[in-house]
C-alpha cells in the first residue's frame, strides 16, 4: 500500500479472480474500497480504467483488451 498525496493506492484481489489496483478508501467498517482512479482487472483478462466511487464505477478512463 502506498500514500500519494493523501491518496492511498493498493491492490485488491477478490475471490472470483478479479484484481482491482488504484486508489482506495476504507469504510467506516475497516473495509477498503476502490475509490479514485484505478484499473479492475477481470479474470477473462479484460482491463477497465475508470474513476470508482465508494467502490462503484463512476467513470470509464479507457479499456484494454
Amino acid at each position: 500500500m502506498k500514500e500519494h498525496k493523501n491518496k492511498i493506492v493498493s491492490e485488491i484481489k477478490y475471490s472470483n479472480g478479479t484484481i482491482y489496483y488504484g486508489e482506495i478508501k476504507r469504510t467506516k467498517n475497516g473495509v477498503e474500497v476502490p475509490h479514485g482512479k484505478g484499473t479492475l482487472k477481470l479474470e477473462t483478462g479484460d482491463e477497465i480504467k475508470a474513476i470508482w466511487k465508494e467502490g462503484f464505477y463512476w467513470k470509464e478512463m479507457k479499456t484494454i483488451q
